[in-house]
């Protein structure tokens, strides 16, 4: 008897009278085990934090996109063509080796046939063999001779030096990576009156979009730059010739015209300036052009992800003519990315929270007690409307945050060039959406789900997602087909008789394809995997209770064999009935049924052979003690706050006496501004009730 004696007042908490502390401590514990409660408590006040810094990422994000001002800067893109140097050598082009070895010394003009250089020793007539049929097809003779002629004809009324060279034969470099809306070619040419002075003219053709701003004209357009190399060792600035043909592959043949070039903008975009043939009958016109990537939904001006790429230029004469540097910027565009400013509201809702549990952590030290309440039980007391107003806010969205997520994810696993986007409203999204069925999953099984855990879970998926989709070949599969689909997207669709006309294609913005489901189940199963570890962490636990039903929790004190029925999980046989405490009958707080993503703690405390609501259980459940007087909801205070601030009751606010110190009273009454007094407010705390 002596002994449960000294165990029970083990128990006792160190102020005893609510009245006088403004929270009552925790059981007494071992100094191990009272470092683990406080260690773990902080580490769920920090997972809180981590929540609030989510939800305010964000919004920081979803501000940025509805601004549209954000041009993110994409890592240039280098396409190598890697042989090409090693033939033209490093003097001048007519002592080369492309034209002493490969041409037998000759200039003579070859009247068909292009030189395919196919490794460093090897090179022929024959076209590439490893190409694909779309570069295949924009590297074949005829065409590459009949741009010539074309540029050729269409410029020399500008770029003069093309009335005194003859093309001897066009070079290309089999290992080149090029596809139908690009293609690079090295016209190789003689002066007609020198015949064994030649010249290597690097040329790039690309499929551009165009627009004319002053005339309100958008279009396809041919792009053509040329630069002019004699000899490689001149320590010459590298000059640069363009054209431009509007309306070029829907047209029979390129009607280039000459440009000036005025460098690139802000946005992305090459800035032109036609030189017309005769500038009086037709005035110069400014030209915007640059490669647009991308894809949206609805329509291009209200919800979409592209990229402006326009080549950089170098100044060394091998690196230019070695490689070719894609440049620019991605924009992210969402005129209903306002819904996701609700993960302001849930963040500002988690700061006043924790701001109100560090107050009563604050005054637990003012009474020399150390407690810290869960700071994630307000949050978890809210997940099931937060994950609601998710869904809706989403559908609003027409989902087109989870489309471009999904879109980006099957592109990083199908090993496409990134694509650009705020990967942190998804993020917040996701979150919410995880932590709900976390929440579901706890009430199925009956356990509480310990917080820290829950959102290492979630971010070991989210941050290993691309990972992740490699254990689900089906699900891989499913990415890979979608991201080549949307690339296929991207190319303009063309009849029997425009396919005709060119072998180049304008690949550009488009909507994307409309059949997400299974996209968006690859990428949620994906991510959402690591459910998997939270079930299995409550089916262990389950397991270890049932063969050791008196297994101390994290919270536990020296009362621990005499409350093993009444612990944190609140599991017991249902033949046990247990007698509900006032402050459960009063509030309808189910204590024993109380789960979700919350910390362990035991339901009740036993004091001298009396059993009272733990701390925890009141805290965690909702409520404060106003000075002694009154239990409050902790939703209430906010409003509690405003109406005292205000003098006006604009909602009804319920509150409960206290009786003798721990008892509940069993009707609440309704707050009135005068109710409670500041002095109350300013004593709020937590301590035990029967």
């Amino acid at each position: 008897m002596m002994s449960l004696m000294s165990e029970r007042q083990g128990m006792q908490i160190g102020v005893q009278d609510p009245r006088t502390a403004s929270v009552a401590a925790m059981p007494a514990l071992s100094p191990v085990r009272k470092a683990m409660h406080i260690t773990h408590r902080l580490l769920v006040f920090a997972a809180a934090m981590w929540y609030i810094v989510i939800s305010m990422m964000a919004t920081s994000a979803a501000v940025s996109v509805l601004q549209s001002t954000d041009m993110n800067d994409i890592s240039p893109v280098v396409v190598a063509s890697p042989l090409i140097a090693g033939y033209v050598g490093t003097g001048t082009i007519r002592q080369s080796p492309l034209v002493v070895e490969q041409l037998g010394n000759s200039t003579t003009p070859r009247e068909s046939g292009t030189l395919y250089l196919e490794s460093s020793s090897s090179a022929s007539f024959t076209p590439c063999q490893a190409m694909g049929q779309q570069s295949a097809d924009t590297n074949a003779d005829d065409f590459l001779r009949w741009i010539y002629t074309n540029m050729q004809n269409k410029t020399a009324y500008n770029f003069t030096g093309f009335n005194y060279v003859e093309l001897v034969v066009p070079v290309v470099d089999c290992q080149f990576g090029g596809d139908s809306t690009m293609a690079r070619v090295h016209y190789l040419v003689r002066f007609k009156d020198e015949p064994e002075r030649m010249l290597l003219l690097p040329t790039s053709l690309t499929i551009q979009d165009y627009f004319l701003s002053e005339q309100h004209e958008r279009g396809t357009a041919l792009v053509l730059m040329f630069t002019v190399l004699e000899d490689i060792a001149s320590l010459e600035p590298i000059t640069r010739y363009f054209a431009i043909a509007l309306d070029y592959p829907y047209e029979h043949a390129p009607n280039f015209e000459v440009c000036q070039f005025f460098g690139g903008t802000d946005e992305g975009y090459w800035q032109l300036e036609t030189i017309p043939r005769d500038a009086y009958e037709e005035p110069p016109k400014p030209i915007l052009t640059a490669r647009r990537v991308g894809f949206y939904i609805g329509k291009e001006t209200t919800q979409v992800n592209m990229q402006r790429i326009h080549l950089d230029m170098k100044d060394n004469a091998i690196e230019d003519l070695s490689t070719w540097h894609w440049h620019g910027g991605s924009t992210t565009q969402d005129s209903w990315a306002w819904v996701h400013l609700i993960h302001l509201l849930f963040a500002l809702d988690a700061m006043f929270h924790l701001s109100l549990l560090s107050f009563l952590v604050f005054r637990s030290f003012r009474h020399n007690q150390i407690w810290i309440g869960d700071a994630f039980a307000s949050i978890s007391s809210s997940l099931l409307y937060r994950g609601v107003y998710v869904l809706i806010s989403n559908h609003l969205n027409g989902y087109w945050t989870l489309t471009e997520f999904c879109v980006a994810l099957g592109s990083t696993v199908a090993n496409f060039p990134p694509i650009h986007y705020y990967p942190e409203m998804v993020h917040a999204d996701m979150l919410t959406i995880y932590l709900n069925l976390v929440g579901v999953i706890s009430y199925v099984l009956r356990e509480r789900v310990d917080p820290v855990l829950a959102i290492f879970c979630f971010e070991l998926g989210f941050g290993s997602r691309a990972g992740l989709v490699g254990i689900f070949p089906a699900l891989k599969t499913v990415l890979v087909d979608y991201a080549n689909e949307n690339y296929e997207l991207g190319f303009a669709d063309v009849d029997t008789f425009l396919a005709a006309l060119s072998p180049m294609r304008l690949q550009t913005v488009h909507a994307v394809d409309s059949n997400l489901g299974p996209l968006l189940v690859a990428a949620f199963v994906s991510i959402y995997s690591t459910l998997l570890l939270v079930v299995l962490y409550l089916v262990g636990r389950k397991v270890l209770r049932h063969y050791r039903p008196n297994v101390p929790e994290v919270g536990g004190g020296k009362s621990e064999r005499m409350s093993s029925r009444r612990r944190s999980s609140g599991h017991k046989n249902d033949s046990e009935s247990q007698e509900l405490m006032q402050f459960e009958t009063a509030t309808g707080a189910a204590l024993q049924k109380r789960f979700g993503v919350i910390s362990s703690y035991e339901n009740y405390t036993v004091v001298k052979g009396q059993r009272f609501t733990s701390v925890d259980a009141i805290y965690c459940n909702g409520f404060v003690i106003a000075n002694g007087k009154f239990l409050v909801a902790t939703e209430d205070l906010l409003a509690l706050l405003v109406m005292k601030i205000t003098h006006v009751r604009f909602t009804n606010i319920f509150i409960y006496s206290l009786v003798n110190v721990t008892g509940v009273s069993q009707t609440a009454r309704l707050a009135y501004p005068h109710t409670i007094s500041w002095a109350d407010l300013a004593r709020i705390g937590v301590s035990r009730l029967s």
